[in-house]
């Protein structure tokens, strides 16, 4: 099994079997965890399928597309909120998931692709059938949609089917609007190469944690705008070129050399009840390949089969469909969705590499406005990320203020050797501190709900779709979880130097990094009085890291939390202090108190 699924065709021949065995005879494919049909998810089947007839020729492909492509047209509602054709679910049914956006913009993608490659599978009526709806749906709301809607790889998917019908139909005007999405797209988005989930979550009655950086989604940005121009038959243009080759480094810059995205840098954390996801690997190898193609670059290509083992690593044996990871977490989206997205590598395989040699280390990169410094040795790789935004229960990246977000040796198989938990105050490589002065009970358990009270409805609505599905045991588990027990740790009213979203950094050359910084709540708010040095040396065998932590204002202790890899650790301070497991507790008897600390990785 292990060798027939690194073979590419077998991979994508499983994710066909996967769909066509849950298949009614009437076409429909209904989720069995959210009890509906996500169509802007199984219409991709058919994408996968036309890969799989060009690679191999097996009629069985065309009899399969062809029945997904007519289920798919019966699926055109009139949205009752605008009265315009959109394909159903989207977002007229709360259990999809999933938005009019996503699912119209998949579906005219599809649907014209196939009408356009294999018109010969279709009768006169029904391809007159498919252009229509395309049409409809193109020219009411996606032209509209593309330009309005608040998160730019939402606007992207759409800008995919535009620029399919454009060619397909032959509407010019379907063409410009997508290139106009993808300029769009590159306004919000930072200089860096980074892309915020969502731009000023706050005008929507949203967290400011949306606005952070997104591992899950990033790669979706470059590879559905490389997809628009190459359908539409045109080179990017000089400003969208540049721009695509930033955010290239920034998601080469997001992933462990390991072929893994610590989650550690994502916007919506409550996707995930996983320690890792490979379900965005589809998007990143095909956003990866479309890059390499653009630029010739062969580290993309290497990336893109890192990325894309990991993805088939995760597949289960049993039924050959993809799984967002190994174990018993339940992530949120479900695998109509992960096995879908596998059609965007369907479209890439052909340029998939068999064997990369692996590039030559990149040195020093900075990425200043999402916080973000990749560090590439021969034999190992750090990540360090400073400025971030804040978070509440459901949003924003977890670590900040200087941190170590992801280290891997080469003799550890580049294996993380920092893994940031979610949301607790006491990290790998951090400080913990619970000053003697702090607000009284009652004003932390408003500020939590401040903070939080969008989302802890929100939480609910998640345990019921859960409790729904027939996850008894997660769904009575995960308010407790994400609402009980993150309330209870909140209310300690600690400062974490990992919270610290706007630390100051100066690179003093190829190989010293310097991080002041100060501890922090969740928010953002600073503890007055408190100051973190952090002291980075990349030299060319290990990393040296060398900590000064002052404390001015009363504590009731200092916690820091090891490095399971770190080496050679040291500690000078006058303050008492002794070691619980991986845990240093510091017992200060004065202020102000000042404690350094070393060690190598």
């Amino acid at each position: 099994m292990a060798e027939a699924i690194l073979n590419r065709v077998e991979f994508l021949k499983g994710i066909s079997e996967w769909f066509a065995g849950r298949e009614s005879a009437d076409g429909s494919t209904v989720c069995p965890r959210h009890k509906i049909e996500h169509t802007g998810k199984t219409v991709y089947s058919a994408a996968l399928d036309l890969a799989l007839l060009k690679q191999t020729g097996d009629d069985v492909y065309k009899e399969r597309l062809r029945r997904r492509v007519l289920r798919t047209l019966t699926m055109l509602r009139q949205d009752p909120n605008t009265g315009k054709a959109v394909f159903f679910p989207g977002s007229l049914d709360h259990r999809n998931a999933a938005s009019n956006l996503i699912d119209s913009g998949a579906c005219c993608d599809v649907l014209s692709e196939v009408l356009f490659d294999v018109p010969e599978l279709f009768s006169e009526e029904e391809a007159g059938k498919v252009r229509d709806a395309v049409d409809e749906v193109c020219g009411g709301y996606l032209m509209e949609a593309v330009l309005v809607k608040e998160v730019p790889a939402q606007r992207l998917w759409g800008a995919t089917g535009l620029a399919r019908a454009s060619v397909v139909l032959d509407r010019p005007r379907y063409g410009e609007r997508a290139r106009e999405a993808v300029r769009t797209w590159i306004e919000q988005s930072n200089p860096d190469g980074s892309i915020p989930y969502m731009p000023s979550p706050e005008k929507h009655g949203e967290h400011v944690g949306l606005s952070d950086i997104t591992s899950y989604y990033h790669s979706r940005h470059i590879g559905f705008t490389a997809y628009v121009y190459r359908v539409l038959d045109e080179g990017l243009e000089p400003e969208v070129a540049d721009y695509v080759r930033r955010a290239l480094d920034f998601l080469v810059a997001l992933f462990g050399k390991d072929g893994i995205k610590p989650l550690c840098n994502e916007a919506k954390q409550w996707y995930w009840e996983s320690d890792y996801e490979v379900a965005s690997h589809s998007f990143d190898v095909h956003a990866l390949i479309e890059g390499a193609r653009l630029f010739d670059d062969p580290g993309c290509r290497w990336l893109a089969r890192r990325a894309y083992d990991r993805l088939v690593e995760n597949v289960d044996p049993k039924d050959h469909g993809v799984q967002s990871h190994r174990g018993d977490a339940i992530n949120f989206q479900c695998r109509d969705f992960w096995n879908g997205h596998v059609a965007w590598i369907a479209r890439v395989i052909d340029d998939l590499p068999a064997d990369p040699e692996e590039p030559a280390p990149r040195g020093i990169e900075t990425f200043e406005d999402a916080g973000i410094v990749r560090v590439e040795r021969p034999d190992y790789v750090a990540v360090v990320r400073g400025k971030k935004q804040p978070i509440n229960i459901s949003f924003g990246g977890e670590a900040g203020g200087g941190s170590l977000t992801y280290f891997g040796r080469r003799k550890d198989g580049w294996k993380d050797a920092v893994n940031i938990p979610k949301w607790t105050s006491l990290a790998p490589g951090n400080y913990v501190v619970t000053p003697v002065d702090r607000p009284s009970f009652k004003q932390r358990v408003m500020s939590f709900y401040r903070d939080n009270r969008h989302d802890m409805r929100f939480r609910l609505y998640v345990a019921n779709i859960e409790r729904k599905a027939g996850n008894t045991k997660l769904a009575l588990e995960y308010p407790l979880r994400h609402v009980v027990n993150k309330l209870r740790d909140d209310l300690k009213g600690r400062y974490a130097s990992h919270f610290d979203v706007s630390p100051s950094v100066s690179v003093a050359d190829d190989n010293v990094l310097v991080y002041s910084s100060m501890l922090a709540r969740r928010d953002g708010t600073v503890l007055k009085g408190s100051s973190l040095t952090r002291r980075y040396l990349f030299g060319e065998l290990e990393l040296e890291v060398e900590d000064t932590l002052v404390l001015d204002q009363a504590v009731r202790a200092i916690l820091y939390e090891k490095i399971s890899a770190a080496e050679d650790l040291e500690v000078e301070t006058d303050v008492p202090f002794k070691e619980n497991g991986s845990t240093i507790v510091f017992q200060p008897e004065s202020f102000p108190a000042t404690i350094r600390l070393s060690y190598r990785l």
